[in-house]
């Protein structure tokens, strides 16, 4: 198996900055191919970049095809939709040359849908399952502004198949494309048992974790305005920053005394899960205007804990009236506020009794050690009815 980084192909950062990844022993990390990519990206909206694109019939002919539809909404869009396919042809071209060097089937899987699935999709061959994953700023055309997303409707219909991770996530684009809905097929992520290692504070104070980037869209500075109206109390800890995180330390330093707050700032995963396992926390908190399936709801569910999150996107699947609160997807400081106030209150029985359901809601949907050899064994299920076809 050979894994291909290309995140950070296109902000031209050099393979060997990054930092080493644990792989298993079955796995091939390709910074070789990085490189190439990274190469290639480099001459993306560049004259030499444009005219090698125009010069493939096939490309020529995708860009023809989405030219209509980008258009409606400017120029703007129509140069992203040129970038997006010039970034999609430098993985094509990449992807080309590491299939050349296979003589069995193969399997093209992409983890996000965006230029690296439209590379796998463009490449055509007899005995390659194109496969993608697809979660929310890749699925949700509303997060968009204008509202488009390039070649969404071609490569869904290019690949053998799209895989949402939330059944939200699904309907989407079955709602969308409906004479695509047969490509479509929903495998959820996981996370591993926490075995409810979290615990509840054991004092009056409640204690909340949230996780995410300090981004627009995760809305963290709405935690604060909520701490703000609440008069009993309450220990916050932020895991996540970025350079907008000034807002939210203006607001968390104005806060009431009996209103604790540690922005963590970035910490990687295993810091985060043992965090879990040697502190006491009462409530995971996510307030986003728009989220796919959160990983960092999974795990905090694996491990225990109450989860209060607004319903947008897949949140509802993890997050039940008997593990948690749902929000409403745009939820006043006031409304966050009584959410905290009934976490706050709840008696150690009721808290047990939220535990066990999130942790189950973890068992049956997000358990990685069901969800990821479930999906492993549809492709290669999906590959053996392609090459018998």
């Amino acid at each position: 198996m050979d894994v291909i980084p290309v995140g950070n192909a296109a902000a031209n950062i050099p393979a060997k900055t990054r930092p080493d990844l644990p792989m298993p022993p079955n796995a091939n990390l390709r910074l070789d191919l990085f490189e190439s990519i990274r190469r290639l990206t480099r001459q993306v909206n560049r004259p030499a970049g444009l005219a090698a694109v125009f010069r493939d019939a096939r490309f020529r002919a995708l860009i023809c095809r989405e030219l209509p539809l980008a258009a409606r909404f400017g120029m703007r869009t129509v140069l992203r939709m040129l970038t997006s396919a010039q970034q999609g042809y430098s993985i094509w071209q990449v992807l080309a040359q590491m299939c050349a060097e296979y003589s069995q089937p193969l399997i093209l899987y992409s983890y996000w849908m965006h230029h690296a699935a439209l590379g796998a999709a463009m490449l055509d061959l007899p005995h390659t399952l194109r496969v993608s994953r697809a979660h929310g700023f890749d699925l949700y055309l509303e997060r968009r502004n204008p509202p488009y997303l390039p070649f969404h409707a071609q490569m869904i219909s290019r690949l053998d198949w799209v895989c949402p991770i939330s059944q939200d996530g699904v309907n989407t684009l079955a709602n969308l494309y409906p004479q695509l809905r047969q490509r479509l097929q929903l495998f959820r992520l996981g996370v591993e048992d926490g075995r409810m290692g979290s615990r509840p504070s054991p004092d009056p104070v409640l204690r909340v974790v949230s996780c995410s980037k300090l981004r627009p869209v995760k809305r963290v500075d709405l935690i604060a305005d909520a701490l703000a109206l609440c008069n009993f109390p309450v220990h916050w800890t932020h895991f996540g920053r970025d350079h907008r995180s000034t807002a939210v330390e203006r607001k968390t330093a104005a806060l009431p005394a009996h209103v604790q707050v540690e922005l963590k700032g970035y910490v990687d995963n295993p810091t985060l899960l043992q965090y879990y396992r040697e502190n006491p926390v009462d409530l995971f908190l996510n307030v986003s205007s728009s989220e796919g399936l959160p990983v960092t709801l999974m795990e905090a569910a694996s491990y225990g804990i109450p989860i209060a999150a607004t319903s947008v996107g897949g949140v509802n699947e993890i997050v039940s009236p008997r593990s948690g609160w749902r929000l409403p997807a745009n939820p006043s400081p006031q409304q966050i506020a009584d959410v905290l106030r009934e976490a706050a209150k709840l008696s150690p029985t009721q808290r047990r009794e939220m535990a066990h359901a999130a942790h189950q809601l973890w068992q049956q949907r997000v358990n990685a050690a069901v969800q990821y050899p479930a999906f492993c064994q549809f492709l290669k299920t999906q590959l053996s009815q392609k090459l018998a076809s």
